[in-house]
């Protein structure tokens, strides 16, 4: 249909932080690893709206469906191995992003975004070597029409 697209996003974010030793307000800390994987992927639909009846500039309203999993461990290695935690990440959520694209070619496009509102659902399951198991699961809105939130892209269309 015209100046409809739908589309797929995929992300990987990996961090990870090896501390040999530290001292932190007269803490000692020895052999502390920390890691964190997540992948993040979105389906979606932009309906777009030409500006000045021309093929250059146009606004786009973004329905997006997003989920994603991932982990983040966070232990010691001591005289009785690995100790610390293990959580598992999870969530899937409903978003809209509006924002104008400035069309170089038929294929070729910059554009500018705002997340402005989010709403879904969110969990975190933790097992450790020292503690009970626990849960965290949490719905949540997001209404956030912040400038510092701009994104900005190259987006190719095929």
């Amino acid at each position: 249909k015209d100046n409809l697209s739908v589309g797929l996003r995929v992300g990987l974010s990996d961090a990870r932080v090896d501390l040999d030793s530290t001292q932190f307000l007269g803490n000692e800390e020895r052999d502390r690893h920390l890691m964190r994987e997540v992948l993040k992927g979105s389906l979606t639909c932009r309906q777009y709206l030409p500006l000045f009846d021309g093929r250059i500039i146009a606004l786009f309203f973004e329905g997006r469906l997003n989920g994603q999993a991932g982990f983040y461990k966070n232990y010691n290695r001591t005289a009785h191995g690995k100790e610390g935690a293990y959580t598992a990440l999870g969530g899937v959520s409903l978003g809209f992003y509006p924002g104008v694209s400035v069309f170089a070619t038929d294929r070729i496009s910059f554009e500018f975004s705002l997340p402005l509102l989010e709403g879904g659902y969110a969990w975190n399951d933790e097992s450790s070597t020292d503690r009970a198991d626990a849960g965290l699961n949490h719905a949540f809105v997001r209404f956030k029409p912040a400038l510092t939130g701009l994104n900005m892209g190259l987006i190719f269309h095929f």
